[in-house]
């Protein structure tokens, strides 16, 4: 346990830490000893360092170590001047915070650089955690690294949002995950099967959600309205309708959350028609029994979407058709467009469980999808009509084709 007077001291050096770091960039001489040193453990970090994030805005050793940076022998590693080889997870977060939120010391880095992610950090549960002194609590270095950071922009960073859900798996996965005390209920892997995480890793959506963005980096989002503000962010039109349904109050007093409720968290799958009705998948049937008027709406809703759906899938298949033939149908194919335009309204509108509005909205996808069924039919029709056209004049050229060899033919013999 450390003395009140080192507590005292290691806390003065890190609220001193951006004049330390400033003051150190140019004079210290930890980096070029270190370098020399053959012990990998010793002259690794300090390579790294150089060639980091921090290596390249010229902030030194002694901001997160202390010390004597200008000394270049063990004198350097006082412990009376706030040296510390390892610091502990406390001390790693208030020294790096200590920087990260000093507006001016930041600013000579970076213009866009936030600096309220140490508070936003303490509020966190990985902030709660770290103050209580968890052993395996989540610090600054436990996910951007300790000597090796790199900018949040490069591929190679833990926290790049392509390999973000591996750095917050190694501690939410599996039985033991958090020391366990709270297991994870889904692993990374059930983001990246999700329809956020293909789109984000097989389509190479970048703005599809990773772990930071529904969770935050630091914090952020915690007290942000909980999980359905975070969904509403980028499903905003979801969100609207579903406001107006007549789950939201009931799910209000119960503590649900409208969208998770039905979608899940983690492991959400493509928004489809198998969620509503009455199948094994329908998430209707989790809370509605056959016998209730309700669960009678939620098959109803079903059989007009798919009926709907029906209509736009044979409008693509008759333009594909047409396509596969070589005849282009401009009019056929804006209508089809209209048509998928309507299917992501009635999406949207299906959130509110108005069956008139879902039937006005799905009614705009059978029409849009019936006019581009009749360009296409009118299309191919002129093409039959224009082939018969052609036969009796096929028929004449071939009786005169007949006319003219027998004619040949008789000039030859005579």
């Amino acid at each position: 346990m450390r003395s009140f007077a080192e507590t005292a001291l290691a806390l003065a050096l890190t609220l001193a830490a951006p004049a330390a770091w400033a003051q150190s960039a140019a004079t210290e001489r930890c980096a070029t000893c270190h370098e020399t040193l053959r012990e990998d453990r010793l002259r690794n970090p300090a390579l790294a360092a150089r060639a980091s994030v921090h290596g390249s805005a010229h902030v030194g050793c002694a901001g997160c170590h202390g010390g004597r940076p200008e000394e270049a022998s063990t004198r350097a590693h006082d412990p009376a001047v706030g040296f510390i080889a390892r610091p502990d997870l406390a001390t790693a977060t208030e020294r790096c915070g200590a920087c990260h939120a000093d507006a001016r010391f930041i600013r000579r880095a970076s213009a866009t650089l936030q600096v309220d992610q140490l508070a936003l950090f303490r509020a966190d549960a990985h902030g709660h955690a770290v103050g209580e002194g968890r052993v395996r609590a989540p610090s600054c270095v436990s996910c951007h690294g300790a000597h090796d950071v790199r900018h949040v922009s490069d591929p190679a960073s833990p926290v790049h949002p392509s390999r973000v859900a591996d750095t917050c798996g190694r501690c939410h996965t599996g039985p033991t995950a958090v020391r366990g005390e709270r297991p994870a209920a889904e692993p990374p892997s059930a983001w990246r099967a999700s329809v956020h995480g293909r789109a984000f890793v097989e389509r190479g959506n970048a703005q599809a959600p990773t772990c930071a963005s529904c969770h935050g980096a630091h914090g952020e989002y915690r007290e942000a309205g909980g999980p359905d503000a975070r969904c509403g962010s980028c499903h905003d039109g979801e969100a609207e309708a579903f406001a107006r349904s007549p789950h939201a109050a009931p799910f209000a007093r119960l503590g649900f959350s409208g969208c998770v409720q039905c979608h899940g968290s983690h492991a959400v799958s493509e928004a489809d028609g198998a969620l509503l009705g009455g199948g094994a998948s329908s998430v209707c049937a989790r809370c509605h029994g056959g016998a209730q008027r309700s669960f009678a709406v939620a098959g109803q809703l079903d059989t007009i979407r798919s009926e709907a759906l029906r209509a736009l899938d044979e409008a693509d298949d008759a333009l594909r058709r047409a396509d596969r033939a070589g005849f282009t149908v401009p009019d056929g194919a804006a209508r089809l467009e209209e048509a998928r335009a309507a299917r992501r309204r009635l999406d949207v509108v299906l959130h509110t469980l108005d069956e008139r509005a879902v039937r006005e909205a799905a009614g705009d996808i059978t029409r849009a999808a019936t006019a581009s069924r009749r360009a296409v039919r009118d299309t191919l029709a002129r093409r039959d009509r224009q082939r018969r056209g052609w036969i009796p004049v096929v028929g004449i050229l071939f009786a005169l084709s007949a006319l003219l060899a027998l004619r040949s033919r008789a000039k030859e013999t005579q």
